[in-house]
């Protein structure tokens, strides 16, 4: 009933989300952010935190985003925190409401 898309930039993401409503599918849209320490996965909840990924995906492709550009545009997004990137929880714990250590 869900099918979910993660990679490093949001390319495919309009393709993938056509495909999906086209065949009763829920889309979930993801984009894999590399940070100094480790990798972050964000999901957007719904129309609003694609937008913030939007935003997300603009700056990552233009520099290397930090902390305060994660603060800035994170409503509406779930943070999946990869296990072997742990040590940057400390930084990412009071940014999203909806964070997972996966």
């Amino acid at each position: 009933t869900a099918a979910a898309i993660l990679d490093d930039n949001l390319f495919g993401s309009m393709c993938f989300y056509n495909e999906c409503i086209k065949n009763n599918i829920k889309p979930i849209i993801g984009i894999n952010i590399t940070l100094s320490m480790g990798n972050i996965y964000l999901y957007a909840k719904n129309y609003s935190g694609y937008q913030n990924l939007l935003k997300i995906n603009t700056i990552v492709q233009n520099r290397d985003i930090n902390y305060v550009d994660l603060k800035s545009h994170n409503k509406d997004i779930i943070c999946i925190l990869p296990y072997k990137s742990i040590d940057i929880y400390k930084e990412v714990k009071d940014i999203y409401d909806d964070l997972f250590v996966g």
